[in-house]
């Protein structure tokens, strides 16, 4: 599911169970995207089950605002919370379970989805909230500010502050 521009509306999904969902080595196929909408203030995912995922799970691009919460991912491949580039500022991300990330050996989209981690944060000014990360082969938080990004942006998270990152877990 792809939610794109903000000026149709905000995006809003909540209690929905995908399965087999997200093409392996296909960009922009993953099984809840939210995709440059910009300011997405009252937007959200939350209360989903995403699992057997063949491309992360929930992925946001160029997007701020918006809520991510109380969403379980189980046995994905790739990031399975991803904030895709680094312009993604004032999200939140609370209580989500994610479990069991795998690498993706063939297919690469990236070179980083080799070690994949269960949230992969771009940009440090979001709110990382009470989130589990647990089975997965590399990394439960991976925190990286990027220097450069790719869009078209003179952003650089890795002069931002960080937002809120309290009370996770990884296992």
């Amino acid at each position: 599911m792809k939610f794109h521009n903000s000026e149709y509306g905000l995006s809003k999904i909540s209690y929905v169970e995908t399965r087999d969902m997200g093409q392996l080595g296909v960009l922009g196929s993953y099984p809840i995207h939210f995709h440059v909408p910009g300011n997405s203030d009252g937007s959200f995912a939350t209360g989903n089950s995403i699992h057997r995922s063949f491309n992360r799970a929930i992925t946001i691009h160029g997007a701020h605002g918006i809520y991510v919460g109380n969403n379980v991912a189980f046995d994905t491949f790739g990031h399975a919370i991803y904030l895709e580039d680094g312009t993604e500022m004032g999200n939140t991300i609370e209580g989500n379970l994610v479990f069991n990330t795998h690498a993706q050996e063939e297919d690469l989209l990236d070179a980083k989805d080799r070690t994949p981690a269960s949230f992969w944060i771009s940009n440090p000014n979001n709110t990382i909230v009470r989130n589990v990360a647990g089975g997965g082969r590399y990394a439960g938080f991976w925190i990286v500010p990027e220097k450069n990004i790719e869009a078209d942006s003179d952003l650089c998270p890795c002069h931002l502050p960080l937002g809120e990152f309290r009370d996770n877990v990884a296992h």
